[in-house]
């Protein structure tokens, strides 16, 4: 009888195939990771310039507007838009953000009531 040492060449592609998918798997899911991270942090981004727009309209007042600002380096495109709500000296504003350079990005929007005095 003949005593075996080591692996198989079978065995050994078997191990490699196993351990090719899982780190497949890995790198896909790194991806996935790196992708969702981005879009979270332009999201945030976009955040701070509908809250900042926000305060410029409590600030300033009504002002009705598409304008770009340009912050972290990145130039938004702001969309201030007022409607009526039908009740006296209230109105609601909406403004809506998305980056310049990409016009198929989600936009982020922010509508309040503005009560004026």
């Amino acid at each position: 009888m003949c005593k075996q040492q080591g692996f198989s060449l079978l065995e050994t592609l078997i191990a490699l195939l196993v351990v090719s998918i899982a780190l497949a798997a890995m790198l896909h899911g790194m991806g996935v990771i790196v992708q969702t991270q981005t879009a979270l942090n332009e999201q945030a981004r976009a955040q701070q310039v509908v809250w900042q727009q926000w305060l410029a309209v409590r600030m300033i007042g009504n002002t009705e507007e598409k304008t770009t600002v340009t912050q972290a380096g990145q130039d938004w495109s702001v969309l201030t838009k007022f409607s009526d709500t039908g009740y006296p000296d209230t109105r609601q504003v909406t403004i809506r953000v998305q980056p310049s350079d990409d016009k198929q990005a989600r936009s982020v929007q922010l509508s309040a009531l503005v009560v004026s005095e």
